[in-house]
């Protein structure tokens, strides 16, 4: 907002007035034109951030497919194909989720804040005056320069077609985003041949002001594409030279489920010397029971023999750990990955500690992760242990957490614990002498109710996410809190709990956002909303 000096004092005269500044306020129905409303002067900030303010939110998916159709007089190997002979069809189940959204009044909230694009097949039949005319045609039908889009901070782009994949290239350096920060691209797309390329003058990511982070996630493509160094290299350092010049860039490498090949590997060894030499930090996230397989595995490249100091290792995806000897072999093969930042583990109802005694492994060194410094996140998942409540169990539960936390190092920022069953004193004083820096922590689906000092006395925490109507005392230092619903029935919880939650935790933030199926959003200070949302979109639902 832009005024001058004489308008400025009016507009702040009218806005120090309770019941003007109300009606101001209730004009914007979220908290992001509010928010852009404090951030016109300190004075507007003060009036506002003392009011209690209470919005909806909506919940949604933005994902679109792009098809395309050749009239049925060509085909797809037509020479010579005229941009006239395509015809794009509507993904109509996108324009109504894009709709819904426009029309709703209130916080949107963009499910890890990623849109999903689906590209049927890519085209390259055409002489080079209709090609631009089929790239900027596509540009517009993905439409990422959407209202409703704009400040979506990742982008995934999948292909459902083998062919022409390096057109994707092409489509990106032709589209403009200002706050897209990551884009993830199957990894394919770099393993064609190189004169595929020559046309690409363009640099490939100009229209993604804020962009540092590439994606290459592997597909069932790779292990067809027929990798000649000499073809690849070209490409990869004229993408590397770009991601290098824009701050604290990252490339992460994505492994998928399927075997992977030696030409498959050769490559990704290339990207890997390539990026060290643009100094890039380099990620990897994966399954952790890639630790296990015996075949070429990408993850064997960022163990010790890869001393590369800006390589980090991401185990995200969900993982089932079935008895001791398993977690035995796997955090033995762990040690070599010290520059660990994420793990996710699942487990099967075992006890810990009684079979480790079993195989003469309780005490050894190999089971602790205290000297993993890079070690940032951490999430263990007892949903195995959901459909068999009964006190055997639970006790199994209960031991298996305490030793779980005992092998944590320092450095663990954000703790999680999926299908809870119970968290005790003993536990959480646990959770404060082995991860005593926990800023975020989220425990969900709990069976007993949490005790009301629970999370008393983390001197660093900042977020706590929990799910049920719990009664808990809210510490000064806490900035974040996410409470209610796992469902996305809007029955799920009735008025009277609502309104329960809305008492409860009001007295301690004023700010509050309300999803119709009873998940809260409890907040205090707007010029920290942008933050606090980006998280949510990533972790609270």
């Amino acid at each position: 907002m832009t005024m001058k000096s004489g308008e400025s004092l009016i507009f702040l005269k009218l806005i120090s007035m309770k019941v003007i500044r109300r009606k101001i306020l209730n004009y914007l129905p979220s908290f992001h034109d509010i928010c852009n409303l404090a951030q016109t002067s300190k004075l507007v900030y003060i009036f506002i951030q003392k009011e209690p303010l209470t919005r909806r939110m909506l919940l949604y998916d933005d994902k679109q497919r792009i098809v395309c159709r050749i009239n049925k007089v060509l085909s797809d190997n037509c020479v010579g194909l005229k941009f006239q002979d395509i015809q794009f069809l509507k993904d109509i189940e996108s324009e109504i989720v894009l709709y819904n959204v426009e029309k709703f009044l209130g916080e949107h909230i963009l499910m890890n804040n990623t849109i999903i694009f689906t590209i049927e097949k890519l085209i390259d039949n055409f002489s080079e005056s209709e090609r631009l005319l089929y790239v900027r045609k596509l540009v517009e039908e993905i439409n990422l320069s959407c209202p409703l889009r704009r400040f979506s901070e990742r982008v995934i782009f999948k292909l459902e077609n083998f062919n022409n994949q390096h057109m994707l290239l092409f489509v990106l350096s032709y589209m403009y985003h200002e706050y897209v920060s990551s884009i993830e691209i199957p990894i394919s797309v770099l393993m064609v041949h190189s004169n595929k390329y020559c046309k690409l003058n363009k640099n490939i990511f100009n229209g993604f002001l804020n962009f540092n982070q590439l994606i290459l996630s592997f597909n069932e493509f790779a292990s067809r594409c027929e990798y000649n160094q000499t073809d690849s290299e070209r490409i990869i350092e004229k993408i590397f030279n770009e991601l290098s010049k824009r701050q604290n860039p990252v490339l992460t490498l994505v492994e998928g489920e399927q075997s992977t090949t030696e030409n498959f590997f050769n490559f990704c060894s290339l990207i890997l010397r390539i990026g060290a030499k643009y100094d890039i930090a380099i990620r990897y996230n994966s399954n952790i029971l890639m630790l296990l397989t015996t075949k070429p595995n990408i993850l064997s490249l960022f163990g010790k023999v890869f001393p590369y100091p800006k390589k980090e290792v991401i185990f995200s995806k969900e993982t089932t750990i079935k008895n001791s000897k398993y977690l035995y072999s796997i955090t033995r093969k762990l040690q070599n990955y010290r520059c660990l930042k994420t793990l996710n583990l699942g487990f099967d109802i075992f006890d810990i500690t009684k079979n480790l005694e079993d195989i003469d492994t309780l005490n050894s060194s190999t089971l602790s992760l205290k000297n993993f410094k890079k070690l940032k996140c951490v999430s263990l998942n007892f949903f195995k242990y959901h459909d068999n409540i009964n006190e055997m169990v639970n006790e199994v539960y209960y031991n298996n957490l305490k030793y779980l936390i005992s092998l944590m190092p320092s450095t663990v920022e954000t703790f999680e614990i999926i299908y809870c069953w119970r968290m005790t004193k003993e536990i959480i004083c646990l959770i404060h002498e082995y991860m005593p820096n926990i800023k975020v922590l989220k425990l969900m689906y709990i069976s007993e109710p949490l005790y009301f000092d629970i999370i008393v006395g983390f001197k660093h925490l900042e977020a706590f996410i929990t799910c049920g109507k719990q009664k808990i005392n809210i510490p000064q230092n806490l900035k974040l809190l996410c409470i209610g619903s796992l469902g996305d029935d809007e029955n799920d919880i009735k008025g009277t709990t609502d309104k329960e939650i809305l008492e409860r935790y009001s007295i301690n933030f004023s700010k509050v956002i309300q999803h119709k199926s009873g998940k809260f959003i409890f907040f205090n200070d707007l010029r920290h909303w942008n933050g606090y949302k980006k998280y949510i979109q990533e972790s609270f639902f």
